[in-house]
C-alpha cells in the first residue's frame, strides 16, 4: 500500500451508498456483521484488502480502507444493498431486473418459469437466479 493513498471509514462509505440507493441497510452492528459476512463468502470480490492504518479488525465500528479499494468494492455491493432485508419476491425481482441487462432471454425465461409456477415467495428462486446470473456468460 502507498502511503499516499486516502484512507476512508470504509462502513461510513457504504452507508453513505446505502442512503442514496434507499437500501434498508442502516450500518447498525447485525448490518455491519452480514456486510463482512457477505464480502467473505465472495472472496472479497477479488480485491486485495490492505487494512488502514487507523483500522481495527473487521467487524469493529470502524474499518479504514483505501479509497480506490472502498470504490471497487461498492461497485460489487450495488445489488447487495438494493436488495439488503428485502422480502424473497423483492429480491428476487431486484435480480431480474439486473438479468434483464445482461443474460435477457435466460432471465425472462426463468422468470415467466417463477411466475407461472407461482414461486416468487420461495427462497430458492432468488438465490437459483443469483447462481445463474453469476455463473453464466453474459
Amino acid at each position: 500500500m502507498r502511503t499516499s493513498d486516502k484512507e476512508v471509514d470504509f462502513y461510513a462509505v457504504v452507508l453513505e451508498a446505502a442512503i442514496k440507493r434507499k437500501s434498508l441497510y442502516q450500518g447498525m452492528a447485525l448490518d455491519k456483521q452480514k456486510l463482512s459476512e457477505f464480502l467473505e463468502m465472495n472472496g472479497w470480490f477479488g480485491v486485495d484488502i490492505h487494512m488502514g492504518k487507523r483500522s481495527g479488525h473487521f467487524g469493529n465500528s470502524v474499518i479504514f480502507l483505501e479509497e480506490k479499494i472502498t470504490r471497487k468494492l461498492l461497485k460489487c455491493l450495488k445489488l447487495w444493498l438494493d436488495a439488503y432485508n428485502k422480502s424473497d419476491s423483492e429480491k428476487l425481482e431486484i435480480l431480474a431486473e439486473y438479468g434483464r441487462g445482461i443474460l435477457p432471454i435466460t432471465t425472462s425465461e426463468y422468470s415467466a418459469y417463477i411466475k407461472e409456477s407461482r414461486l416468487e415467495n420461495d427462497i430458492n428462486s432468488w438465490k437459483l437466479l443469483d447462481f445463474l446470473l453469476t455463473m453464466l456468460p453474459g
